[in-house]
């Protein structure tokens, strides 16, 4: 009766009993669920307990529509975690809005959390590049620290910085240099492995934290991402554009001190790679 009823307003999957009902619910995703109390095998009640248990159907609201008419099988229904208890006999016209309702509410919630899910990944992405923006790098720059502080692991930083970025968006535009910088990133990437987090730290300066990494292997990384950037295509009016990258890092064995310094450590180093004639990597070790 409810499956024709409710037919024209929503695609209806129906189950004979709470066993089947609970393989179907987490088979495949559902916007509202329908639930009978009194069912062979697995009743109502237990079946909303196990769906708000599992992470993938917890979400999915749940409408009691069951002959217990008992104020405490009301109660104890919606203590489970449904949105509404609906007692037989129902009048067609009430339930039909009362799931309209409920279709309605659900899909807004899953607008509003996709739309805050937009505005975290703006407020932590860094809009041309795609990878982290400052902000995000020394949050998670800050988490780590802590992770490697307490197993007694090296923790390594690199700062990047484009060489002479300003004479190509004065020679070659804007375009050009943005594109030069997603490029950039791009090659970086494919030298990375997982476990790193690389960030955009403003302009055309980058930073890597290298989690478990020591000096030696840092270094190593360091020189394949500046070999990476100095071969990478990138053509302006059929002319390729040369670009180099200078790299500073540091390296921290067991430490009191916070991300700050250590970062301030490899921003040193760059600025002698930079002094030093730039396209070129120096790498600085402390411990405390």
């Amino acid at each position: 009766m409810l499956s024709n009823l409710l037919e024209g307003d929503a695609e209806i999957v129906t189950a004979p009993n709470g066993v089947v009902a609970l393989e179907t619910a987490r088979a495949q995703p559902f916007a509202l669920i329908l639930l009978d109390v009194v069912m062979p095998e697995m009743d109502g009640f237990e079946v909303c307990r196990r769906l708000k248990m599992r992470k993938t159907t917890a979400e999915v609201p749940v409408i009691f529509v069951t002959a217990l008419s008992d104020e405490l099988d009301e109660t104890h229904g919606l203590s489970l975690g449904a949105v509404d208890y609906i007692t037989k006999p129902y009048k067609p016209a009430i339930i039909k809005a009362r799931v309209a309702n409920h279709l309605l509410l659900r899909k807004t919630t899953q607008q509003l959390q996709q739309a805050n899910q937009e505005l975290a990944r703006l407020a932590t992405t860094d809009s041309l590049t795609g990878i982290c923006n400052r902000r995000q790098f020394f949050d998670l720059a800050a988490t780590q620290f802590e992770k490697c502080k307490q197993a007694n692991a090296s923790l390594s930083a690199l700062v990047l910085d484009l060489d002479r970025f300003k004479t190509v968006n004065d020679t070659h535009g804007h375009d050009v240099g943005d594109t030069v910088l997603i490029r950039t990133v791009g090659v970086c990437l494919e030298v990375l492995e997982d476990s790193s987090i690389l960030g955009r730290l403003g302009g055309e300066e980058f930073a890597v934290l290298l989690p478990g990494v020591p000096l030696s292997d840092a270094a190593r990384i360091a020189e394949e991402m500046r070999n990476a950037v100095a071969e990478m295509p990138v053509t302006a009016e059929s002319n390729r554009v040369q670009v180099t990258v200078s790299i500073g890092g540091a390296t921290l064995q067991t430490s009191d001190i916070g991300i700050e310094d250590l970062l301030k450590r490899a921003d040193s180093a760059l600025y002698r790679a930079k002094k030093g004639g730039r396209n070129r990597v120096e790498a600085d070790e402390l411990h405390f």
